[in-house]
């Protein structure tokens, strides 16, 4: 096979239920020249064997075996030994569609771009909804600063996997150190070196948030310091790239959306008591940027009341009850 055009990357873990799926779809593409990097993240189950008999039936696979280091080791790892020229990251619980490669490939060599995005099909128990982010390009930063709220609403910036990257331009990987937000800083450490950055309308990967298992919903107390580590680091970028006087109004609502969740993860795992559970709640809500944030938003948009209503006021005992009845 010529030199791959495309590197796939695809962290395992636990995926033995999933990872026919994904893989399928992947060797499925249009395009053909490509490689699958399967990486094998010490998962217990058979999710290793499957990447192995996979790997035996197609050259284009190749499959490394890691002791257990997490999602973003992965990734690193993929991204050590991948030779493509470009990179598309793909979750073993999701698939895409068989045009993804072919189609975003051709819209960054008509385009010249440094960066390609897609829209996203969200896969529910119930029903199925779309992430379009527009149909559109820039050639500067500047050029986003209108788009930059309703694009970080969107979570347009949060996502490695519906991204064509150019492998030359990634100088460092994923912060692996970062359990909330990784995806979001891999991103910002792109985007300066991006002369040029091209949306999709066409929603080519499709995300399934069916599997109740993913790592996306457990609980650590760190994330909530990775919740404001990853605030700041945005709000530090949007300052450098549209000038001081921007206003972190979508960064306040992530931020203020972030610590909710983790305060729902808290409850809902019940493993501390409840004088634990409402101290830690209203260390959360006292934070003082914590408390800016919600001031923002309500500013922006007083659809936001209710929010900054239980962060101005500290309510750590309503916030525990109706999360409690989620469960």
């Amino acid at each position: 096979m010529e030199n791959p055009k495309i590197s796939f990357i695809v962290p395992v873990y636990q995926a033995e239920k999933t990872l026919n799926a994904c893989v399928d779809s992947i060797l499925s593409q249009s395009m053909p020249n490509f490689e699958l990097l399967l990486i094998d993240d010490g998962s217990p189950d058979q999710s290793g064997k499957i990447c192995d008999e996979m790997a035996l039936r197609d050259n284009r696979i190749h499959v490394f075996h890691q002791k257990n280091g997490g999602v973003s080791h992965a990734r690193n790892l993929g991204l050590q030994r991948a030779t493509g020229e470009f990179v598309l990251f793909v979750d073993s619980d999701d698939t895409i569609s068989p045009k993804m490669a072919e189609k975003m490939l051709t819209a960054q060599k008509n385009q010249k771009a440094d960066l390609v995005i897609c829209g996203i099909l969200h896969i529910w128990k119930q029903k199925t909804t779309q992430t379009h982010y527009g149909d559109f390009a820039v050639s500067s930063l500047q050029e986003l600063k209108e788009k930059n709220a309703s694009l970080s609403l969107e979570y347009a910036w949060n996502a490695p996997y519906n991204k064509l990257y150019l492998r030359s331009q990634i100088q460092k990987g994923f912060d692996e150190k970062v359990g909330l937000g990784e995806d979001l800083l891999f991103n910002l450490s792109i985007l300066p070196a991006c002369q040029k950055i091209v949306f999709l309308p066409d929603c080519l990967y499709y995300y399934d948030h069916r599997n109740e298992n993913s790592i996306t919903q457990s609980y650590r107390e760190q994330k909530f310091q990775d919740a404001l580590r990853v605030y700041h680091e945005k709000c530090d970028f949007d300052r450098k790239a549209f000038g001081e006087t921007y206003v972190p109004t979508a960064e306040s609502a992530l931020l203020c959306g972030d610590v909710t969740r983790c305060i729902q993860r808290l409850v809902q795992k019940g493993s501390k008591s409840s004088a634990e559970e409402k101290q830690i709640i209203e260390s959360w809500l006292c934070n003082s940027e914590v408390k800016e944030a919600s001031k923002i938003m309500y500013r922006q948009s007083p659809t936001f009341l209710a929010v900054w209503f239980l962060i101005h006021f500290k309510m750590a005992r309503l916030m525990r009850t109706a999360f409690r009845l989620q469960k």
